[in-house]
């Protein structure tokens, strides 16, 4: 039979029953050791914890349950521990985890185990002075879950590891206080990793293993920089300006900068007030200019007598002159414009400072392949340097490399030659006037 009650006992007896029915309350000094389950059928049931209740576990309806600590001062959370009774903890023993799974899920296998975990993970042997523990975050999209993230002891975060190292690094390394602060690196043959430091007083961005630091949108290639520090915007060619491709490329190594378009201007140079906008420099020295105003352009050249020696009248102007031979042409892209002008190759006969290159030159052109023998570019000037590992370049022909005249440079001969018939005008106007007057 069932007892009923409130008189105390030191033993219920329930072997002749399978019930305890109490109307109001049981106070149990002791242990109390349960055969089967204990059901508390209400919504908001609790049990409380301690001599004033500071704990309590509570029911809260088809959600879960809630632990609460009941101190109201400072510095009182609640506080769940997991914990292992192992006596010697060893490399890789798990101190306690928290798995979640659907076991009831009607597709069996799989789908009844556990879908991800949280493990702590001991990474070393406990001792005295050591405790180091990871913890582990694990996923599944299929069989039973595996790590995919690790925290480690020493603060490091590992995506795709579970042993974060600042030198060999895998995955992604978050440190407070080492090389780097965020590490992002892909393993295998083509191996890549993107570095953000914060130490020694600097930042960088450092991509490694001689590949490029690439950047894209949507999937689609925007701007590279290429492990010979040339930096490329719109373009992967080695050339854009010699092979007539659209981009920008600006050669760190070398100091050359291309910039390339199919139509419309491909720089612009602007400044909110008149002076100098461009300027040209030798060996640190400025020799030239090009200066601005609100309604001119202005060339200047380097003409400073400090910048001279030697310096004589010039002579014989009207002679080199009358060597010059100019012509009436039309360019071979331009076959209904008639210009008037000079051959490259024949002024320099008379004056060679004027011309730049040389008669009839050409430079190679060739194709670019990659490791595997692949044509990537064909008809490419031979670039200064190649950035791509194992990038080749092979000869196919040649192309022009046309001469250019600086017009400018006519103009102290065309000067003398004047001065010289002007003299020879003034001595003859001398002489007619004599004649005149006799």
């Amino acid at each position: 039979m069932a007892y009923v009650g409130k008189k105390p006992v030191d033993v219920i007896d329930l072997t002749k029953s399978n019930s305890f029915d109490v109307t109001t309350s049981v106070t149990v000094g002791g242990d109390i050791a349960v055969g089967d389950d204990i059901n508390m059928t209400s919504d908001g049931a609790q049990i409380s914890f301690g001599a004033d209740n500071d704990v309590t576990l509570t029911h809260n309806a088809d959600l879960g349950l809630k632990i609460k600590n009941t101190n109201t001062g400072d510095g009182n959370p609640a506080t769940l521990v997991l914990e292992t009774g192992e006596t010697a903890v060893e490399t890789g023993d798990n101190l306690g985890q928290i798995s979640f799974k659907a076991p009831d899920e009607a597709g069996g296998t799989d789908a009844i185990l556990s879908g991800a975990t949280i493990a702590a993970v001991a990474e070393s042997d406990f001792a005295a002075d050591s405790n180091a523990t990871s913890l582990r975050f694990l996923t599944a999209s299929s069989g039973s879950p595996t790590s995919k993230m690790a925290v480690t002891s020493d603060g490091l975060v590992g995506i795709g590891t579970n042993a974060p190292n600042i030198s060999t690094g895998i995955g992604l390394e978050i440190e407070d206080a080492g090389t780097c602060g965020l590490r992002v690196q892909r393993t295998g043959s083509d191996t890549s990793v993107i570095e953000i430091r914060a130490d020694d007083g600097h930042s960088s961005i450092d991509a490694r293993a001689s590949q490029p630091l690439e950047f894209q949108v949507n999937g689609v290639f925007k701007t590279r920089f290429d492990t010979a520090g040339n930096f490329r915007i719109g373009t992967t060619d080695s050339s854009p300006v010699g092979n007539n491709v659209a981009g920008i490329l600006l050669q760190g190594s070398t100091g050359a900068g291309h910039f390339s378009r199919s139509g419309g201007v491909s720089l612009f140079l602007n400044r909110t007030n008149d002076g100098v906008i461009q300027q040209f420099r030798r060996a640190g020295t400025t020799i030239a200019n090009i200066s601005i105003s609100s309604t001119t352009v202005t060339y200047g050249t380097g003409s400073d007598y400090r910048l001279k020696e030697n310096v004589t009248d010039m002579s014989d102007g009207i002679t080199r002159v009358k060597k010059l031979d100019p012509k009436r042409f039309n360019f071979i892209v331009e076959p209904d414009t008639i210009c008037d002008g000079f051959i490259a190759h024949e002024v320099a006969e008379v004056v060679p400072e004027a011309i730049a290159g040389e008669k009839d030159a050409t430079e190679p052109i060739g194709d670019v392949k990659d490791a595997t023998g692949k044509t990537l570019q064909t008809g490419v000037v031979k670039p200064d340097e190649f950035d791509e590992e194992g990038h080749t370049w092979t000869a196919t022909g040649t192309q022009p490399v046309y001469q250019n005249i600086d017009q400018s440079k006519l103009v102290p001969l065309l000067t003398a030659a004047l001065q010289e018939a002007i003299a020879k005008i003034e001595t003859l106007e001398t002489k007619v006037a004599a004649l005149e007057a006799g």
